[in-house]
C-alpha cells in the first residue's frame, strides 16, 4: 500500500514556510506586479504546451482566476473569452494589470 514514510520525508525536506500575506501586500503594486509576472510565465507554459490553438482556450479559464480579485474583471474576462490568439492575449493582459498599477485601482 503506497510507500510509508514518504509523506513524512516529503515533509522534512520542504519548507512550506508561512502563507500568511499581509492584506497591505496584496493591494500593492509589488503585489499586481508579481501576479503579472506569474500569470505571463504561467501561459507561456500552456502555450508552449499545448501550442497556441488549444493553449489560448485553455488559458482563458487560468487568466480568469488570475483576475479574479480585481476591480473591472468582469469585462476583461469577456474580452479575454473572445480572444483567438496568444499575441492577443498577452496585449490584453498587459493592458489590464498597467492600467491598475498606473491608476491606483488595485483591488475590487
Amino acid at each position: 500500500p503506497g510507500r510509508p514514510g514518504h509523506k513524512q520525508a516529503v515533509e522534512g525536506r520542504v519548507d512550506f514556510g508561512d502563507w500568511d500575506v499581509p492584506k497591505s501586500f496584496t493591494r500593492s503594486k509589488t503585489h499586481l506586479s508579481w501576479v503579472k509576472a506569474l500569470l505571463l510565465e504561467h501561459l507561456q507554459t500552456l502555450y508552449d504546451f499545448y501550442g497556441e490553438h488549444q493553449g489560448v482556450r485553455i488559458a482563458r479559464k487560468h487568466i480568469a482566476w488570475y483576475s479574479k480579485a480585481h476591480r473591472g474583471s468582469a469585462e476583461f474576462r469577456k474580452t479575454i473569452n473572445d480572444s483567438e490568439s496568444a499575441d492577443e492575449q498577452l496585449q490584453l493582459i498587459h493592458g489590464f494589470f498597467d492600467s491598475k498599477t498606473s491608476t491606483g485601482s488595485l483591488a475590487a
